[in-house]
């Protein structure tokens, strides 16, 4: 309706996975894909982050010198490694702000603001860093453009 503006979303640096329909995938053990979400707090990716630091990646200087288990390429990592079904199969890993923002539109575009601040996106040269995927082993995702994390990167507003 014209009373309406716009509508803003945003959430804390919790990784959702999705399948080739938008259906939820699941991040557990347990297998209940209704629990697609690994939430902010949760520091499973302690081993895949103390790998990702030890490597000293220059991207890292843009997020203070260190990644965080909090934040996403850990994340992916972890499932990389210990659920390598749902990585497969999974056609959109989304950062919970992003992923409300194409639940109410239909669009998969990404905020510049949860990229680079929580996924290692050079917001200031408008690109992933393909060298930074394939050294913490998640080279995939580079090679495929990065079609799954994200392609088209919008400024807020």
């Amino acid at each position: 309706p014209r009373e309406i503006g716009g509508i803003g979303f945003d959430a804390t640096c919790s990784l959702v996975v999705v399948g080739d329909d938008g259906e939820p995938l699941p991040v557990g053990r347990s297998g209940d894909s209704d629990r697609n979400i690994i939430v902010w707090m949760d520091h499973r990716a302690l081993d895949q982050t103390r790998r990702i630091n030890a490597g000293h990646h220059p991207v890292l200087d843009y997020v203070g010198g260190v990644i965080s288990p909090e934040m996403e390429t850990p994340k992916l990592l972890w499932l990389k490694e210990n659920l390598p079904a749902t990585f497969t199969k999974a056609r959109h890993f989304f950062d919970l702000a992003d992923y409300l923002a194409w639940r109410a539109t239909g669009s998969l575009a990404r905020s510049v603001c949860t990229l680079a601040c929580k996924w290692t996106y050079l917001g200031h040269e408008r690109r992933w860093d393909d060298s930074y995927f394939h050294s913490v082993g998640l080279g995939e995702l580079a090679d495929e453009r990065f079609a799954r994390i994200g392609t088209e990167v919008v400024d807020p507003g």
